[in-house]
């Protein structure tokens, strides 16, 4: 093709590209589609791959440092690709270096990290079944069916509730999150490792038996959790021996728990090194606290 008034036409391939553009911009409004929701599709298994990454990696330290970059991209990204998949996963690289990187280090640390986790976990309740009365509140939990909704707000206002059982909201309200937790994994008992009942065992074992305390059905929903959900990791024998052991003055079984631990097949879960290495390390600091704990 000539020049037309000295102006030289875009090479063929050019051309067919803008022909096509119309049709396509046409094609995603109709769809409802926006550019956005592609690349949210596209980004949300990126960070899928990158936690699975986090959790096969060995060295604590490393993955520290690899948990709150995470936290801190994900937090982009939802400010301008916000999507259900990404707060759930913010809520749980919250929760999640709050329990292993903050808890027992810095508990007021812990605190701030588990009371973000919760704000997310309501945003994605869409409500805060707490303002409800008794009433309501019963009936909406019958009702629920979203078991991550439930478990992101539940489970991080629990852990802050056990380290601040003095404050007068963990007293009047840790019903509810009991309530929460129990029908999340009536919903799924396997999600996140079984963390559900293990926070339920935890419970029976710190509450006061005449507030229906029962450390004997905290062993027993460790053990349980063991054997299915948590197959293959420590986190069982970690909970165990820092709430049952304590409160059932069972000195034997806590020697028994640290023995099994240093005798552990760490390889045997490659995809989950982070927490066994994090509990064979918390399970030997409980062993250093012995003469706190009994």
């Amino acid at each position: 093709m000539k020049p037309v008034h000295g102006i030289t036409p875009l090479p063929l391939f050019c051309r067919r590209i803008l022909r096509l553009l119309p049709p396509l911009l046409l094609a995603l409004l109709l769809s409802g589609c926006s550019v956005k929701g592609l690349v949210t599709r596209q980004v949300t298994p990126v960070i899928d791959g990158m936690v699975e990454s986090l959790f096969a990696e060995p060295d604590l330290q490393l993955a520290r440092t690899a948990f709150e970059a995470d936290i801190k991209l994900i937090e982009g990204l939802r400010r301008s690709l916000d999507s259900r998949e990404l707060q759930v996963r913010q809520a749980m690289a919250l929760a999640g270096y709050a329990l292993l990187f903050c808890e027992g280090v810095d508990n007021e640390r812990a605190s701030r990290f588990y009371r973000r986790s919760l704000n997310v976990g309501l945003e994605l309740l869409g409500e805060d079944p707490f303002e409800r009365n008794q009433e309501d509140f019963e009936a909406w939990l019958v009702g629920m069916e979203d078991q991550e909704a439930l478990f992101w707000t539940a489970f991080p206002y629990g852990a802050w509730m056990a380290l601040n059982l003095s404050e007068n909201e963990a007293t009047f309200r840790l019903h509810r999150v009991e309530a929460m937790i129990a029908r999340a994994s009536e919903l799924n008992p396997h999600y996140f490792f079984g963390a559900g009942d293990l926070f339920a065992g935890a419970i029976h074992c710190v509450k006061p038996r005449f507030i229906g305390g029962d450390p004997a059905a905290g062993q027993a929903l460790f053990h349980a959790v063991g054997e299915t959900a948590s197959r293959g990791l420590l986190l069982p024998l970690y909970f165990e021996a820092r709430y049952y052991c304590p409160a059932s003055l069972d000195e034997e079984r806590f020697d028994q728990i640290l023995q099994s631990a240093e005798q552990y097949d760490l390889s045997q879960r490659p995809d989950m090194a982070l927490l066994n290495h994090w509990a064979l390390e918390q399970i030997r600091a409980l062993g250093e606290m012995r003469g706190e704990l009994f």
